[in-house]
C-alpha cells in the first residue's frame, strides 16, 4: 500500500464499495472517514472506532463519478478515490 492512501475495492463500482484503513493507523476518538464530491462538499462522515477494519459505503443515491475519501483525525490523513460508475 502507498503511504497516505486508502484501499477501496470494488474500483470503479455501481455505489457500493468497501474501504480498508492501513496497517498504520492509529485509531483516535478524533479519526472519520469522510466522503466528498468533486466540488469538496461532504457527503457522508463516519465516525471510525477502534474495532473497524474497514468501512462498506453505498453512494449509490449519488451521482456516477468521481468521489474523494479522506480518513483523519487532523494529525494522521489518509485518502483515496471512489469511481462510481
Amino acid at each position: 500500500e502507498e503511504p497516505g492512501s486508502l484501499r477501496i475495492y470494488a474500483n470503479p463500482n455501481i455505489g457500493l464499495c468497501t474501504v480498508e484503513f492501513p496497517t498504520s493507523i492509529r485509531f483516535t476518538p478524533r479519526l472519520t472517514l469522510g466522503i466528498y464530491d468533486t466540488q469538496g462538499r461532504q457527503l457522508q462522515r463516519i465516525p471510525i472506532s477502534n474495532s473497524s477494519e474497514g468501512v462498506r459505503l453505498d453512494i449509490s443515491a449519488q451521482a456516477k463519478g468521481l468521489y474523494h475519501v479522506e480518513l483523519t483525525d487532523g494529525e494522521q490523513r489518509y485518502s483515496g478515490t471512489i469511481v462510481f460508475e
